[in-house]
């Protein structure tokens, strides 16, 4: 009995521990995103030194978080709701990671935007769809860490607008650069910023569903996307 209640007890100090480090990414995951997509108004070229750092921080707190859960599993063995904890933070700890490098990717793009001192067309469309993926990430990191499955209901319906705002600005871009009016240069780091959102938008997905698992035990299913109707 006594043997029980130790075990326990180390049981729930890792898991504090893992809350605590949980709390961490996932606050510089969204710090990184935020300073990241304002990089797109301004052309500071310390928004991409700063996000690199965070990025560096992520991931190494993402591969002790790693070692940490491992460890857990093998010295305690949890079970039930305790197990679905660990599981999910190694599952969002993955996303968190991704959302990390992608503010990386972007604050770069958005710096070589600005030396090329162009994107009129996209740029607008391109902060838009920015502040909308910004808030999934923070609506999904928030009912992760309060463990509210409630709060990301909307949240398929959100990435659904980022997809078109991807479709839309993809061809947007595309029309631009034959029409000359947008430099290759331009266009491509465009597109790849556009992607990057979009993949962003995605990563918001897992998090929120892996708050359903964690609050239900029950993973959604996701239904596939529908394909854009024809250009009339």
């Amino acid at each position: 009995m006594a043997g029980a209640r130790v075990e326990r007890k180390a049981l729930s100090e890792e898991l504090n521990t893992l809350r605590e480090n949980m709390q961490t990414i996932a606050t510089l995951s969204v710090q990184a995103i935020e300073r990241a997509v304002a990089g797109l108004d301004s052309p500071d070229a310390a928004v991409v030194g700063d996000v690199s750092a965070i990025d560096r921080e992520v991931y190494g707190l993402k591969e002790r978080i790693v070692r940490n859960c491992v460890e857990t599993i093998a010295l305690h063995a949890p079970v039930a709701k305790d197990l679905r904890t660990i599981t999910v933070a190694l599952e969002v700890t993955t996303d968190l990671d991704r959302i990390g490098r992608y503010a990386k990717d972007i604050a770069e793009s958005a710096h070589e935007l600005h030396r090329e001192g162009d994107g009129r067309e996209s740029l607008p469309k391109l902060r838009e769809m920015g502040s909308l993926t910004v808030g999934m990430i923070r609506t999904a990191v928030n009912a992760y860490l309060a463990g509210d499955a409630t709060s990301v209901s909307h949240i398929h319906s959100d990435d659904d607008a980022v997809d078109r705002f991807h479709d839309e600005l993809f061809q947007l871009i595309i029309d631009g650069m034959a029409r000359r009016s947008v430099t290759p240069r331009t266009g491509a780091e465009c597109i790849l910023i556009n992607r990057y959102l979009e993949r962003l938008s995605d990563h918001a997905v897992n998090i929120g569903e892996w708050v359903v698992y964690l609050v239900t035990g029950e993973r959604p299913v996701r239904l596939p996307r529908r394909p854009s109707p024809p250009p009339p």
